[in-house]
């Protein structure tokens, strides 16, 4: 047996590694490697006192039950850098025993989407000993204040899940690191969808997070309702406003329900900016300042009043898109709707009278067809454990978990990545096969779509939309007080403006704390 044992040390912060040669004592003679470890360092923190007393050093060494010695000044670090190398990698036993955790946050509350990922979590500690995925569910309508709150009081996860306003404020606040490295892990741009990484995640150089899935908006509607009034799904504008009155039977059923409530921002933008978009429009040009007030918008916000007048209940300042959707649906007090697919597999387990009906088509089109498309992304926190976030977050991309995650809900999710894409076997699905034309909308919608006011990419001004009420105040106007569209758009406009200068003016605070 060798007097000598071989043990691999890191050699912080230098990185790598160093065998190095440790005598065995009669004293280490029965331990473990690990013992041995902090025998020998305790003999070296003993050798350092002494040579502490004759150079009037100002090294300080910690307990021997740490096993670990730490160097107050940089000459101390030069001098004794092997000494530090020995202590930086020291464990133990019960160090050694410590499991490496990754807090990972995501808002799927569907039975279906938490007990997959639970079951990827589980795979993933399998196959990476040591390490352990702690999940917590935080719905979507607490993600921002719940982040908030955690970068605040420095208890940030390690991954978590956000959409391009939600992705752009952690930037800009400092709680997330780019990915631009786990992107190069999973093979580079080349594993994506052409377009999805620079028109959703790109931002300044930088990609702040990992595409996990899309969806785009289509427009759902009841197959037998139309049939028993023998009309035709619409296709423009015009036709989306007869057949939603040619819908419309109140107070049961309207042709098509709008859901604006000012508890959930996206209720108007949902349907608003494919009709935006359809005729030209946008929130803002490619620099990011608004332009709300053109002529194709006050179009747009003209059909749409139209639209709730001819085919909406007075209910829509009341109703949330996200909360209220499904319910309306599924009550059939709706015959048609701006949404995703999630609806139908839905409403064909929770109602399948009504989720059998619903099919879906294209957005109605003005000058083409208006694509709103959601990007749901990963984000890497500055949470304690980055390095196993990466691995985290490309454990759940590969092939056979991601496949099995976005076929929990089939339809609610559209896969980021172009080895599910082309996959003939992901989409022999029996959804996938029901519902092949609403598939072949949806992967357009993806490919071409965009998230409201980022139809030229992500800018730093995007966030406006989530914050600001001017939308449901412009409804308000025009609809309870009866005010001039053209009057009430400028007004919004100015809104936009001022409400920007002081985001502006936090994002200058911000950049001078960071």
């Amino acid at each position: 047996m060798s007097p000598f044992a071989k043990v691999p040390l890191a050699l912080s912060p230098l990185g790598g590694s160093l065998p190095l040669e440790l005598p065995l004592d009669p004293l280490s003679a029965g331990l473990t490697v690990n013992e041995r470890l902090v025998h020998t360092t305790n003999q070296l923190n003993n050798f350092l006192r002494l040579k502490m007393k004759e150079k009037e050093s100002s090294i300080t060494p910690v307990s021997n039950q740490d096993a670990t010695i730490r160097f107050v000044t940089r000459r101390h670090f030069l001098e004794t850098g092997l000494v530090a190398g020995i202590g930086a990698v020291v464990l133990t036993k019960q160090q050694g025993a410590q499991e490496r955790v990754i807090r990972f946050w995501h808002p799927y509350t569907q039975p279906q989407r938490t007990e997959v990922m639970q079951k990827t979590a589980v795979e993933f500690e399998k196959a990476n000993p040591g390490i352990k995925v702690k999940i917590e569910i935080v719905p979507w309508a607490n993600v921002n204040e719940r982040w908030r709150a955690a970068y605040a009081e420095g208890t940030l996860p390690d991954v978590g899940v956000g959409n391009p306003p939600d992705y752009l404020h952690m930037w800009e606040t400092g709680a997330i690191v780019p990915v631009d490295d786990v992107i190069t892990a999973l093979g580079g741009d080349g594993r994506f969808i052409s377009g999805i990484l620079d028109r959703h995640t790109r931002f300044q150089g930088k990609t702040l997070a990992v595409p996990h899935y899309m969806h785009a908006l289509v427009l759902l509607y009841r197959k037998d309702l139309l049939k028993e009034k023998g009309l035709e799904p619409p296709a423009t504008w015009e036709d989306l406003s007869r057949v939603a009155a040619a819908l419309t039977m109140p107070p049961d059923r309207y042709g098509f329900q709008q859901l604006w409530s000012r508890k959930d921002w996206i209720g108007i933008p949902w349907v608003l900016y494919p009709l935006m978009r359809s005729n030209g429009g946008d929130f803002f040009d490619k620099n990011g300042n608004v332009t709300f007030n053109t002529p194709e918008n006050v179009e747009a916000i003209r059909f749409l009043v139209q639209l709730y007048k001819e085919a909406s209940s007075p209910a829509a300042f009341d109703l949330e898109r996200n909360k209220d959707q499904i319910e309306v649906l599924s009550k059939s007090r709706s015959a048609l709707d701006l949404g995703t697919l999630y609806a139908i597999p839905e409403l064909e387990e929770e109602n399948p009278a009504v989720g059998n009906q619903l099919v879906a088509t294209y957005p109605p089109r003005k000058k083409q067809v208006g694509w709103f498309t959601f990007a749901n992304c990963l984000v890497l926190f500055k949470g304690k454990n980055q390095e196993d976030g990466k691995r985290w977050i490309q454990f759940l991309l590969q092939d056979e978990n991601y496949s099995r995650f976005l076929r929990s809900i089939p339809g609610a999710m559209m896969p980021v990545t172009n080895s599910i894409n082309q996959s003939s076997e992901f989409w022999e699905h029996p959804f996938f096969r029901k519902h092949r034309e609403e598939v072949k909308i949806l992967q357009e919608g993806v490919a071409h779509g965009s998230f409201p006011g980022a139809s030229q990419g992500l800018h730093a001004n995007l966030g406006l939309l989530v914050e600001s009420e001017a939308l449901p105040r412009l409804f308000e106007r025009i609809i309870k007080e009866n005010a001039d569209i053209e009057k009430a758009v400028a007004q919004t406009q100015q809104e936009f403006e001022a409400e920007l200068t002081k985001i502006k003016a936090r994002r200058q605070d911000l950049t001078k704390k960071r």
